[in-house]
């Protein structure tokens, strides 16, 4: 078993705007019982510095609410609304631009 999971991140157009540059990232997870270490931010700092060597621009993902200050203290910030996904439940679209 891995300790981390990231299903995948890819130029993808965000829904709420016309976009160019957009990457989206999907599936992010560590652990539980390694949680709390920095792991999430680390990888989460490694898509980010992919994304801006190749020219992109823009980064947004859904997240559910337990985990937008993580996001917040890495430059994203929400979207809209809080919606309901089934089965997974209330998500925001958060995005950050890439420097």
């Amino acid at each position: 078993m891995s300790w981390w999971g990231l299903q995948r991140f890819y130029i993808d157009p965000p829904t709420h705007e016309e976009r160019p540059g957009a990457w989206r990232l999907r599936g992010m997870a560590v652990r539980e019982d390694l949680r709390g270490h920095g792991i999430s931010r680390l990888v989460l700092q490694d898509c980010i510095a992919h994304i801006a060597s190749q020219g992109g621009t823009y980064m947004w993902c859904n997240a559910r609410p337990p985990v937008l200050d993580f996001y917040r203290k890495l430059g994203f910030e929400a979207v809209g609304e809080e919606f309901y996904k089934p089965v997974t439940g209330p998500h925001y679209v958060i995005a950050r631009s890439i420097p």
